[in-house]
This record gives C-alpha cells, structure tokens and sequence, in this order.
C-alpha cells in the first residue's frame, strides 16, 4: 500500500464535500530574523479561530552542507537562497496543496545536515509556511493562497536577537 492510500475508513482530513483530501489554505509568511513571523501566524490562528493548523518552516530544506562546506562553516551565508533546497519545497509543498502526506526533512543544525529522521506531514485546513525566504521562489508564492510579509524595524530585529527571544516586544524611542 503506498503512503497516499487509505486503508480503514476516511482520512482526518477528508472532505465529504468533494469526497478527496483537504485541499490546504497555505499562508506564506515572510520576514527578516526576530522580524515576528511567528507571533504573526499564532496571532492570526488565535484570532480566526482555525480548528486545524499545521506550520512548516524553511528551516527544515536547507541543503545539506559538503564536508569542505562544514570546515569553512563560519564562512556560510544560511540566509542566502543557495542554502535552501528549493526543488524539495516546492515538490513538498505541491503535495500539501493536494491533501497528501508528506515527509519533512529534519535538518541538524550541529552537524549541518539532514538526519535520517522525517516528520510526516498530514492535512490541514491551513497550513503556514515561514521563514526569511518563505516569498523568494515564485512556485512557492504560485501555491500560496496569502503572502504576507512581516516588516520589523532592523534595531528592533537586532534588540530581540541579541535578546535571545524573538518574541519580546520593544518600543522605539525616536
């Protein structure tokens, strides 16, 4: 039996309606590091009252790093588009729009590579999809149903990170 088949009886996220899966609303969020992104979606969760969200970050597809890679690790730009997988989110993210399950990498940010773990991914009735490039490949943006950008003053950003939490709030004082 493949993954995509269901043996007993309906999936959670079965749709009566149209008698397949769910097909997800995917909300992509993005912003810079400690921009809010975050506090954004559970915001928007609590407010809307949605019964079943799922959140999927970008962190999970960033590309493995080479051995010369992870010896020059000081030197690697995580924030540049080269460090995502891009290919392996947009094939994931078109199987998510579909209803179907799907496996997420687990990345370590240790050893700067994937390990061999997945976490299985099911239906939702949203899905939020962040990261500070969640925008950057016009696939992904062609999947999304809602694009937002979370734009947070740099001294702001820069404040929470050295903080060490992304979630505190701090009033600028011009």
């Amino acid at each position: 039996m493949s993954r995509d088949t269901f043996g007993h009886g309906r999936a959670p996220w079965y749709d009566p309606l149209t008698a397949g899966p769910i097909q997800p609303f995917i909300v992509a969020v993005a912003g810079g590091s400690a921009s809010g992104k975050t506090t954004v979606c559970s915001t928007i969760v609590q407010k809307l009252g949605i019964r079943w969200v799922q959140a999927l970050s970008t962190d999970s597809f960033y590309k493995p790093l080479t051995i010369e890679q992870r010896e020059q690790v000081h030197n690697h730009n995580f924030d540049h588009p080269n460090a995502f997988d891009w290919d392996l989110l947009v094939e994931t993210l078109s199987k998510i729009k579909q209803g179907r399950r799907v496996d997420i990498p687990v990345y370590d940010f240790v050893t700067h590579s994937r390990t061999e773990d997945v976490i299985p991914f099911y239906g939702a009735d949203v899905v939020f999809f962040e990261g500070i490039l969640a925008l950057y490949d016009k696939r992904i943006r062609e999947l999304c149903d809602v694009l937002i950008f979370v734009d947070t003053d740099s001294d702001t950003r820069l404040i929470r990170r050295s903080n060490g939490f992304s979630c505190c709030f701090v009033e600028r004082v011009d």
